[in-house]
């Protein structure tokens, strides 16, 4: 895997991700809110993506640190939640 990481990285195929410089519109928050409603009820899903899509904008959070939370780190009398692993803690 190392070996595999430095040719890729010298290929150009690896690389630092890049900073977002827009965020989604109504229009295609609209599009993927109606599309995994949809999905949910041609098949019931393990995971509800409209409340996990609501909560990443509501809370500001990203996927990784949205999908590591356990249970136990909500404090349901304080309405708050622990998020143990953070990209940018700052």
């Amino acid at each position: 895997m190392p070996d595999a990481r430095k040719v890729l990285r010298k290929l150009g195929m690896v690389s630092k991700s890049k900073e977002r410089n827009r965020r989604p519109t109504l229009k295609e928050l609209d599009k993927l809110m109606q599309h995994f409603f949809e999905m949910q009820t041609r098949r019931k899903a393990q995971i509800d993506m409209p409340k996990v899509i609501a909560f990443a904008i509501f809370s500001t959070r990203r996927q990784e640190e949205i999908t590591l939370i356990r249970w136990e780190d909500l404090d349901e009398s304080q309405q708050a939640v622990l998020v143990r692993v953070m990209k940018n803690p700052g």
